[in-house]
């Protein structure tokens, strides 16, 4: 969590810069308003990613062992047998998201740190090390993945409408 109010001078000013940037890349501006207004605990939390200096952090041995918890064989099976299935099934993940309508919108890598539940899931699974701590490179990473978002949004619809034609001339 970044709170200015703690902080003096550049740190401030800098405090203040991320915070309105990032809120109004998450929330849009007239929410991030109101979440500012109101001392919405929301406004103050730091996006979630993760970071690309977690071997500096004294926490190397816990990212370790998360890192590696991945080769188990019980997480292998899991993961191959959700290929498996994807492939063996009669219509593709990709035909069957066309079929039920599934919203078209990019996601960023920040997204699975807003919901709450998730967040705090996130926060209690992954050790200290594993999320990035420096406030000015994560601002850049914040921007430009909101900058791209909003970018392949506008793209989206028409690959969706492709897509859409492609299925629905294989069904007749």
């Amino acid at each position: 969590m970044v709170n200015p109010n703690n902080l003096s001078g550049s740190k401030r000013e800098f405090a203040e810069y991320f915070l309105k940037e990032v809120n109004d890349n998450r929330y849009g501006k007239d929410l991030a308003q109101k979440y500012k207004d109101n001392d919405d605990i929301r406004y103050y939390r730091v996006p979630l990613t993760v970071g690309g200096s977690m071997w500096q952090v004294n926490s190397a041995m816990e990212t370790l062992k998360f890192k590696l918890k991945g080769l188990l064989p019980k997480e292998i099976k899991e993961r191959a047998k959700d290929k498996i299935y994807n492939l063996l099934s009669e219509t593709s993940e990709s035909e069957r998201n066309v079929l039920n309508n599934a919203q078209w919108e990019m996601t960023t890598k920040f997204d699975g740190g807003e919901d709450e539940v998730n967040r705090l899931r996130l926060l209690k699974e992954k050790p200290e090390g594993y999320f990035e701590h420096d406030l000015e490179k994560l601002l850049l990473m914040h921007m430009h993945a909101y900058e791209s978002k909003r970018a392949m949004d506008n793209v989206l619809p028409i690959l969706r409408a492709g897509q859409v034609f492609q299925v629905f001339s294989k069904l007749s």
